[in-house]
């Protein structure tokens, strides 16, 4: 995001889930440009151990299907 207060509004909830060396992240966010509009359902993967995100899939995105 841009603007630097935008996280503050933009994540409705996120839950966390550890298994093994992956942290699997579900959380609802809505897009800069419409902080009113219905959340997106996002899952985010990382690696804790290296680090580095595995995947990243919005599935409620126009763009995901």
């Amino acid at each position: 995001a841009s603007r630097k207060e935008y996280g503050d509004t933009a994540v409705g909830y996120a839950q966390l889930k550890r298994e093994s060396n992956q942290c699997i992240i579900k959380c609802k966010i809505c897009p800069e440009h419409k902080i009113r509009s219905k959340l997106n359902n996002v899952t985010l993967i990382v690696n804790e151990m290296e680090e580095t995100i595995i995947s990243v899939q919005c599935h409620d995105c126009a763009a995901s299907e």
